[in-house]
């Protein structure tokens, strides 16, 4: 049993968590001792105590009487926020903010490495998927990406949006992307004042008479009308 344990052994987990603290800061009486500090705040953590969690968590985030590492500060945080402490999950969605704009600014490079699309290849992380496909044009990550955000939810059918209105994006791309979203989700652009790109290409993957009607593809406000009144009857359906 360490020193620390033995004299922690009669204490609650707050009273821990105080003198955990007077050692971090040099207050009460005692020295300031950050190594002596993450001793105590580990044992008041260990037992629950929420605040002990938030301040380990900052500790180890900033190599403070510890070396710094980020697993574990994330790991002591999530116990934290758990546990409902705001600031642990301000924290928690900063560091995962900072985490997503460096995976973003590793693609962002006029030269893609061949490592680095493979490492696309393997990755599963939805969220940073979803923002990179909002802001690149380049062909060897949108081949790789659009099958993988292909889904019906409304986040993965944005991006499939952003992706179709890119101008600096092949026509190849902007088809594929297109045809990987709901005939409801084309109607509410439309609907809604869509560009002409995703009307005049709508044509060739959705199987409806109107789109039938002629050649000249601009949007016209009887269009979008019909559009509207599509989705009334989408709507009428699902309700019945």
């Amino acid at each position: 049993m360490s020193r620390a344990e033995e004299a922690a052994r009669n204490m609650t987990a707050e009273e821990i968590y105080k003198l955990g603290t007077d050692f971090r800061y040099g207050t009460n009486g005692k020295p300031e001792m950050p190594t002596t500090a993450v001793k105590y705040l580990t044992i008041a953590g260990e037992r629950g105590d929420m605040e002990a969690q938030y301040a380990l968590g900052c500790m180890y985030e900033n190599g403070e009487g510890c070396i710094a590492d980020i697993k574990e500060a994330v790991e002591w945080y999530e116990a934290a926020d758990y546990k409902g402490h705001t600031a642990a999950k301000e924290a928690l969605e900063r560091i995962k903010g900072d985490k997503l704009q460096m995976q973003l600014k590793k693609y962002a490079k006029e030269f893609i490495t061949r490592k680095a699309l493979d490492d696309l290849e393997t990755c599963d992380d939805q969220e940073f998927l979803i923002e990179l496909a909002k802001t690149t044009s380049s062909v060897g990550i949108l081949g790789i990406i659009i099958p993988k955000i292909a889904r019906p939810d409304k986040a993965s059918q944005e991006a499939l949006f952003c992706v179709v209105k890119n101008a600096d994006v092949m026509i190849g791309w902007r088809k594929m992307a297109l045809s990987h979203l709901t005939d409801e989700d084309i109607l509410n652009s439309i609907a809604n004042g869509g560009d002409e790109y995703v009307f005049s290409e709508s044509a060739g993957y959705m199987e409806k008479e109107a789109y039938e009607a002629g050649a000249d593809w601009t949007v016209t406000t009887d269009f979008r009308e019909y559009a509207r009144e599509k989705l009334e009857q989408i709507k009428k359906e699902r309700i019945n």
